[in-house]
């Protein structure tokens, strides 16, 4: 979750760690704030580490019942919810996308 703070913070990207959605008292990595300094924007990144995930039978993984339901929760509130996966982000980190 830090690298994807610094990260964010290296493009400029105004955001709140660890904020409190108001609508679903769901707290969230983080919350994009809009370009006024508000909250306009209503964007909210999560982390997922591999608590958030099950392994499918056949491979792969899915996102888990909690994750799922606060992902729709924060959507039904109007946030835009983008999820950062461990493994993609780790990827993306060895091959030099940065963030590491």
């Amino acid at each position: 979750q830090m690298n994807v703070a610094r990260a964010l913070a290296s493009l400029g990207v105004e955001f709140s760690e660890e904020a409190v959605e108001p609508v679903t008292g769901y707290r969230v990595d983080m919350l994009l704030h809009g370009g006024d300094g508000g909250m306009t924007g209503r964007c909210a990144v999560e982390v997922d580490g591999p608590s958030h995930f099950v392994a499918l039978a056949g491979g792969g993984r899915r996102p888990n019942g909690a994750t799922r339901l606060k992902r729709r929760l924060l959507e039904r509130a109007g946030l835009r919810v983008v999820s950062v996966r461990h493994w993609e982000w780790e990827a993306a980190t060895r091959a030099g996308g940065g963030g590491g």
